[in-house]
């Protein structure tokens, strides 16, 4: 079985981004983010969570 959203599970991992981070930022859950990765996001919404997984990614390389 493969995982859904694998671009954005590995956007995350490789960013050192972790998902209650993502899920802070766009005011849900981790759990209700979890959830949303089970099934194929469509692609509007799978841009804004690479965007924010991005910013947030940058955040802390800047933060020393």
């Amino acid at each position: 079985m493969q995982l859904a959203n694998k671009e954005i599970r590995n956007r995350a991992k490789a960013a050192g981004v972790r998902f209650w981070q993502i899920s802070k930022e766009i005011g849900v859950s981790e759990a209700t983010l979890t959830r949303m990765l089970r099934e194929e996001l469509p692609e509007n919404e799978a841009n804004r969570l690479k965007t924010v997984i991005d910013r947030i990614g940058g955040e802390s390389c800047v933060k020393v």
